[in-house]
């Protein structure tokens, strides 16, 4: 829930970079559920295959956080190569 929690904050945000920090805060907050899920597994509390599943959907959350992410970030400008 915290994830979502940090998403919505990120949209409140008034600057970008602001934003982008609060987001990366949810990118974190995917890191400590996914150690949340090994504990479960480990303490047999979540089958392989349960964790499997809930896995996989939180990598697909974590990689859409970090896009939203990078699309936040200054665009550089590429140095002209021309004379």
């Amino acid at each position: 829930m915290s994830i979502g929690a940090n998403i919505s904050e990120a949209f409140g945000r008034h600057t970008r970079m602001d934003s982008a920090r609060v987001l990366q805060t949810s990118l974190s907050e995917g890191n400590e559920t996914l150690h949340h899920l090994i504990t479960a597994l480990d303490l047999g509390l979540l089958t392989s295959d349960e964790f499997e599943a809930l896995s996989n959907q939180l990598e697909v959350v974590r990689h859409k956080v970090a896009n939203l992410i990078d699309s936040m970030r200054p665009r550089r400008r590429s140095k002209s190569r021309h004379p």
